[in-house]
C-alpha cells in the first residue's frame, strides 16, 4: 500500500495521505525525528551503566571510586598538556568588601584565558568557590554571568546586567559570595565570552582545603563534574542541571537541540555511567543539587529519580547528612533565595 501511494503521488494523481502514512514515509527516507536517531529507545534499553555503585563488581567504595573516576577522565582523553598558572594581573577594582581583578592565566599549553578573580578584604587565606557559569544559547559573555565585569564596554556591562536579572534574580553570584568572604573565581568556558565562537587557580589567598565551585545550567553540570573528578574541590553546589539519560532522551526534550548538549559531550562516559553515577563519584564530599518544579528542561520524574541514586550512594557510605537535594517551585532560576542557600551550604562546609 505505502508503495502504491508513493508511485501515485509521484505521477501526480491526487490521493490524500494520513498523517501516519506521511511519517512512515518520512521514516523510510530519514533515520531522525527531532533531532534524534529512530532508534533511540533501543539505545536506551541498551545501556546498563556497568561502572555505576553496585552495578560494578568492585564492592569496596573507595576502589569503586578511584575506578569510576578513572574511565570518566578516560573518556575526556585527550587531555591537553599541563603548563604553569602564570597569573598575571591586568586591572582592579575596589568594591564593597573585596576587590576585583581581571586576570589573565594559562589552563593547558594550549589556552591562555582571562578571568575574573574576586578577593575578600582581609588577611587570607580564604574559602574559595569556582564559579561556571550556563549555556543559555547565550554567547557574548561567559564569565560576566556571574561576576559584573568593569573596565568593559557599555554594551557588555548592559548585556550581563540584563543577564543578572533574567537568570539570577538581579544579583551576581560571584560578588554575592565575595562580599560574604570567599575568594571567587570564574573563567569563560570555550566559545563563550573572550574565549568566543576549568581549572582552579591556586593563589596565597585561597585555603587549599576549602574549595568549593556552584554553578548554574551548563554550569551545574560542570560544577558536579569537577567535584567528581577532583579531591581539590570540598564542596559543590549545582543549581537546575541533574536527570537521567532516560529521561532526557526523549523526542520532546531541548537536549536534543545540538547547542545544548555539545558543551558537554564526554564521549563513551554513557557506556559505563549514566548522570547521577558520575555525580556519585563525589561522595563522601558534601553536596547541594537544586531543581525547578517548573523548569521545562529537566523533567521532574527524572530529576527526582536521579536524586534517588545520589542519595543512596551516600547512604551507603553513611553521608548521607552530607548530600542536599531540593525543589523549588521555579522555572529554570537561579533566584535569590537559592543563592542564600548556596551561601549557607559553603558556609557549613567550607568556613
Amino acid at each position: 500500500m505505502k508503495k502504491t501511494v508513493i508511485c501515485l503521488l509521484l505521477f501526480g494523481i491526487g490521493l490524500t495521505v494520513s498523517a501516519q502514512e506521511k511519517a512512515e514515509t518520512v521514516s523510510m527516507r530519514y533515520e531522525t525525528q527531532n533531532d534524534m536517531p529512530l532508534f533511540y529507545q533501543k539505545l536506551k534499553e541498551s545501556l546498563t551503566y556497568p561502572m555505576a555503585w553496585r552495578n560494578s563488581s568492585i564492592r569496596n567504595f573507595e576502589k569503586w571510586r578511584e575506578g569510576a573516576r578513572k574511565v570518566l577522565l578516560d573518556c575526556m582523553q585527550p587531555a591537553p598538556p599541563v603548563a604553569a598558572f602564570d597569573k598575571e594581573v591586568i586591572d582592579t577594582e575596589q568594591r564593597n568588601g573585596y576587590r576585583a581583578e581581571k586576570i589573565l592565566f594559562s589552563v593547558s599549553e594550549y589556552s591562555r584565558v582571562p578571568a575574573y578573580l574576586l578577593v575578600p578584604d582581609g588577611n587570607g587565606p580564604f574559602p574559595a568557590v569556582l564559579l561556571l557559569h550556563d549555556h543559555g544559547a547565550h554567547f557574548s559573555i561567559g564569565k560576566e554571568k556571574m561576576v559584573r565585569p568593569f573596565g568593559v564596554e557599555a554594551s557588555v556591562l548592559a548585556d550581563a546586567d540584563d543577564w543578572a536579572e533574567k537568570c539570577y534574580d538581579k544579583q551576581y553570584v560571584g560578588d554575592y559570595l565575595a562580599s560574604h568572604g570567599y575568594v571567587v573565581l570564574a573563567v569563560d568556558a570555550l566559545f563563550w565570552g573572550e574565549r568566543g565562537r576549568s581549572s582552579d587557580l591556586e593563589t596565597p589567598m585561597v585555603h587549599k582545603e576549602k574549595i568549593g565551585t556552584m554553578g548554574f545550567s551548563m554550569g551545574a553540570h560542570r560544577a558536579w563534574m569537577v567535584s567528581a573528578a577532583t579531591d581539590v574541590v570540598k564542596a559543590g553546589a549545582a543549581v537546575c542541571w541533574m536527570n537521567t539519560t532516560d529521561s532526557l532522551m526523549t523526542l520532546t526534550n531541548n537536549q536534543n537541540k545540538g547547542g545544548s548538549a555539545y558543551s558537554m559531550i564526554i564521549p563513551g562516559i554513557r557506556n559505563w555511567m549514566d548522570y547521577p553515577h558520575v555525580a556519585s563519584i563525589a561522595c563522601p564530599k558534601p553536596m547541594l543539587f537544586i531543581n525547578g518544579l517548573r523548569d521545562k528542561l529537566f523533567p521532574v520524574k527524572g530529576v527526582e529519580s536521579a536524586f534517588s541514586t545520589m542519595q543512596d550512594v551516600w547512604k551507603s557510605q553513611s553521608v548521607e547528612n552530607l548530600l542536599t537535594t531540593k525543589f523549588y517551585d521555579l522555572p529554570h532560576f537561579c533566584s535569590k533565595e537559592i543563592q542564600d542557600d548556596i551561601l549557607e551550604f559553603f558556609n557549613q562546609n567550607l568556613k
